[in-house]
């Protein structure tokens, strides 16, 4: 058991994570707990319509934190079986995109971690950060184009 950490999503502890690495077997007994940060489906202008549609996973990475070994052999695990049974192009991968604030982003004094409530801060904060794809840096624009399909 993994009982001394705590795991904390946003800024309060995950009651499940808690729970979890209590009483559940820990990296080193077997067991890896990885939370998947964001899936990404699109499917068009008919909503519920998902013929045509593909599916693309985002792993979040703030300020300098790194993608795990854990992470690393889930997101390459389900990459490998999607590829193979997802029909062609509807499997877009798995993409780290790590962001980088230009400015101090309010942080949760017990779990060290962004907070924000307001949506117009957040989205400036997110703005003003600067971004990477994979290990390349982008634009938010980019980022968006990427989000949409509509990259090159």
């Amino acid at each position: 058991m993994a009982d001394n950490l705590v795991f904390r999503q946003g800024y309060a502890i995950d009651p499940f994570r808690a729970w979890a690495r209590k009483y559940l077997p820990g990296p080193k007994d077997g067991m890896v707990l990885i939370d998947a940060d964001v899936y990404v489906r699109r499917y068009g202008p008919g909503f519920g319509l998902d013929g045509s549609g593909d599916l693309m996973g985002i792993e979040k990475k703030e300020f300098e934190g790194q993608v795990t070994g854990g992470e690393g052999y889930v997101y390459r695990f389900i990459d490998r079986a999607m590829k193979g049974g997802a029909p062609d192009g509807r499997w877009r991968g798995n993409h780290v995109l790590r962001i980088r604030p230009s400015e101090l982003w309010p942080m949760c004094e017990h779990c060290k971690q962004p907070i924000t409530t307001d949506e117009t801060l957040g989205v400036r904060l997110f703005l003003g950060a600067s971004l990477e794809w994979d290990d390349n840096p982008i634009t938010h624009d980019e980022l968006r184009a990427i989000l949409m399909g509509d990259e090159k």
